[in-house]
C-alpha cells in the first residue's frame, strides 16, 4: 500500500550525522510515510548505516549508486516514490517529530499546492553565525498564511527544498526533475514548481532543523569563486528553457526576469572579476528566451550593455548600485486606485487589485 508522503534524502559521506537524521524521520508522529535514502557513492559507512535502519524499519528504502550528484540521487528517488506528497531532507539536518503531520494537515486543510514551514537554524559556533548571518537568514520563512502566487509574490519564495511539501501529481504531470548540477539544482525544481501553481501556504512553525556544521556554510555561501555563484545561472537557464519549450514562459517572464537580476546583484561579490565575462555570456543566453526586442525598446541601460557585449560596463553598473535602488530599477509594484501597476525594465503592466 502506498504511503501518503515520500521523504527523499540524498546521502554522501554522512556517517557522522545520518543516525540522528534517520531517527528524526523514523519518529514522526505521522507514520504513513516512506523514507527513500539514496547513497550517492559514499566512501564511509553511510550505506551500512542506511541498510541497518532499513532492516528494522520497513518504511526505509535504500538505493545506492556511483557518485553522481545530489540531483541524480533525488531524481532516482523521484522515479520510485509512491507518495501522494513529496518532502525532502538533507542527511545532516533533522525534522521536528510533528513535521510530517503538520505539513500534511496543512496542505490538505488549506487546499493549496505548496506548504512552507519555518526553520530552526543551528550553528556550530557563535563566530560562524556572526560571519554568515545574512546567508543563514535566507533559510527562514518569509511568507505566512495563504499566499496567492503572482508576479509580485513568486520572486519572494525561497528556493530551499527541505521546508516544503509538494504535490507529487504536479511533479509527475509536468515531468519536473532536478537538472544535472552539483549545486542550485533545487532552485530550478522549486522555481519550475511555483510557476505552475497559484496558491501556497506559509506555516509559522519551526519544523525543520537546518544544522550548519564546521565551515560548510562558508564553503558554499561566503567564499569567492564558489560553484554556487556560477551554477545559479545554469539553473536559471534550465528553468527558462523548460518553460519556453512548454509555452509557459509568457505567463512567468516578468517575475523570472526579476529573479535573474536579483541573483546577479547578490552574487556579484562572490566571484572573481575574471569570471565576469563567463557570467555575462550566461545571462545573454538566458535572455534568449525572453521577448528581447520588446524589453530592449524600453531603453533600459543594462540591456544596452548586453546588446553591445560590454560586460565591463555591465558589471561596473551593477557593483556601483545600492541594493535597494538597484532592485527598484528592475522591479516595482504600486497601487493606483483600483489598479496595481507592475514595472520591470521600464515596462508597465496594470491589473485589477483584489
Amino acid at each position: 500500500m502506498s504511503a501518503k508522503i515520500s521523504i527523499i534524502m540524498p546521502v554522501y559521506n554522512a556517517e557522522k550525522t545520518i543516525e540522528e537524521t534517520l531517527r528524526s524521520l523514523e519518529n514522526q508522529t505521522y507514520s504513513d510515510i516512506e523514507i527513500i535514502c539514496v547513497n550517492d557513492g559514499s566512501k564511509d559507512k553511510s550505506l551500512e548505516i542506511l541498510q541497518n535502519h532499513a532492516s528494522i524499519d520497513g518504511r526505509i528504502i535504500v538505493l545506492s549508486q556511483e557518485n553522481a550528484s545530489p540531483a541524480a540521487a533525488r531524481n532516482a528517488a523521484l522515479s520510485i516514490a509512491q507518495g501522494e506528497y513529496l518532502m525532502f531532507c538533507d542527511s545532516d539536518d533533522k525534522y521536528e517529530p510533528q513535521m510530517c503531520q503538520r505539513m500534511f494537515e496543512t496542505i490538505e486543510e488549506k487546499k493549496v499546492d505548496l506548504v512552507m514551514c519555518d526553520t530552526e537554524i543551528e550553528v556550530a559556533t557563535k563566530s560562524l553565525r556572526t560571519k554568515a548571518s545574512s546567508a543563514l537568514e535566507y533559510n527562514r520563512l518569509n511568507m505566512f498564511n495563504e499566499v496567492i502566487l503572482d508576479n509580485s509574490t513568486r520572486p519572494n519564495v525561497r528556493v530551499t527544498l527541505w521546508n516544503k511539501i509538494f504535490r507529487k501529481k504536479i511533479v509527475d504531470d509536468n515531468q519536473i526533475i532536478f537538472p544535472k548540477l552539483y549545486t542550485t539544482e533545487d532552485d530550478a525544481f522549486v522555481l519550475i514548481y511555483i510557476s505552475l501553481i497559484e496558491k501556497a501556504y506559509g506555516l509559522d512553525e519551526k519544523l525543520y532543523h537546518y544544522i550548519v556544521r564546521g565551515d560548510s556554510l562558508t564553503d558554499t555561501a561566503l567564499h569567492k569563486n564558489n560553484k554556487n555563484a556560477m551554477n545559479i545561472f545554469y539553473s536559471l537557464h534550465y528553468v527558462m528553457s523548460y518553460l519556453s519549450e512548454r509555452n509557459l514562459l509568457g505567463a512567468n517572464i516578468i517575475w523570472l526576469l526579476f529573479v535573474i537580476n536579483k541573483c546577479l546583484y547578490m552574487r556579484i561579490n562572490l566571484v572573481d572579476a575574471s569570471q565576469y565575462e563567463k557570467i555575462f555570456g550566461l545571462v545573454k543566453d538566458i535572455l534568449v528566451f525572453t521577448d528581447y526586442e520588446t524589453v530592449a525598446k524600453s531603453g533600459y541601460k543594462l540591456l544596452t550593455y548586453i546588446r553591445s557585449n560590454d560586460y565591463q560596463k555591465y558589471f561596473s553598473f551593477i557593483k556601483n548600485q545600492g541594493a535597494e535602488s538597484f532592485l527598484q530599477k528592475f522591479f516595482s509594484l504600486k497601487n493606483f486606485g483600483n489598479k496595481k501597476v507592475l514595472k520591470i525594465f521600464g515596462l508597465g503592466f496594470s491589473f485589477d487589485r483584489d
